[in-house]
């Protein structure tokens, strides 16, 4: 929803054009609900998997490999169980919340909109989706998109930023913190350093939230955006402080407090 998703809503529902500050409005709540549920969400599972963890393992010496074994099993069940309840959670809301999209197609919208209940009114007179139609008008819509990213440096290189932002952020949630909780902090014990890799990711998206917010309150258009990119490449940056910190704590010059301490803040 956060790339293009409130055009093609507006456009199904008729909503007409979408403006700088209700796009605004828009993403700084779907900022703030997603980097909120990160924080709530990612240490509450820890912590559950932990405890299951625990209960399950085995406290014998003599049985490490198990232990590692039911460990890992336990964490992958987390994540399982924890991604089918959000992701059946949100289609629930989805067919329960959500109203039938408008039919008519003569309102203004956004181009993305448009296509989007053309695609949507195209269908109507049919008994049944035409997938083959659909799948046609799904890749010739992405065609056309290259195309007008392509004629349009300006769009071309910053959705090469945005494309490396983002791949720079997954990276960090989904294997940096990973490999920093359960082999840094905890190498001997997989369910701690689980533990704390929740607490990391959460920590890591508080400033999010609080962006979310302050955009939500004080940002206005100015049409300028360069202080976005200088921002995203300070955050960028900062991801080098985990192997500055571990080589501090490497060379003794920092205790092992003060090296999680520094990748925390």
């Amino acid at each position: 929803m956060d790339t293009a998703g409130i055009d093609i809503c507006a456009g199904e529902y008729d909503c007409g054009e979408v403006g700088a500050l209700d796009r605004n409005r828009y993403l700084s709540a779907h900022q703030m609900v997603m980097d909120g549920t990160m924080v709530v969400a990612a240490p509450v599972v820890a912590y559950i998997t932990l405890l299951v963890g625990s209960r399950v393992g085995s406290d014998d010496a003599s049985g490490a490999d198990d232990s590692s074994a039911i460990a890992t099993f336990v964490m992958l069940m987390g994540l399982g169980v924890t991604f089918l309840f959000f992701f059946g959670a949100s289609v629930l809301e989805y067919l329960k919340q959500m109203p039938p999209p408008a039919k008519q197609a003569d309102v203004g919208g956004t181009e993305l909109g448009d296509q989007a209940r053309h695609s949507h009114d195209s269908h109507d007179d049919h008994a049944g989706p035409d997938l083959v139609a659909i799948f046609k008008q799904g890749w010739g819509s992405t065609i056309e998109g290259l195309r007008v990213v392509w004629a349009r440096k300006p769009i071309l290189w910053r959705t090469v930023f945005f494309a490396l932002e983002i791949a720079v952020e997954d990276t960090m949630m989904g294997l940096v913190f990973a490999i920093y909780g359960t082999s840094v902090m905890f190498p001997d014990n997989q369910l701690k350093g689980n533990l704390w890799t929740g607490i990391l990711s959460a920590s890591s998206k508080v400033g999010g939230l609080i962006a979310g917010y302050g955009m939500s309150k004080y940002w206005t258009d100015t049409g300028r955006y360069n202080s976005m990119f200088v921002l995203c490449a300070a955050g960028g940056v900062s991801g080098l402080i985990i192997p500055i910190a571990m080589l501090l704590e490497q060379h003794g010059t920092i205790s092992q407090l003060a090296r999680d301490a520094l990748v925390f803040v």
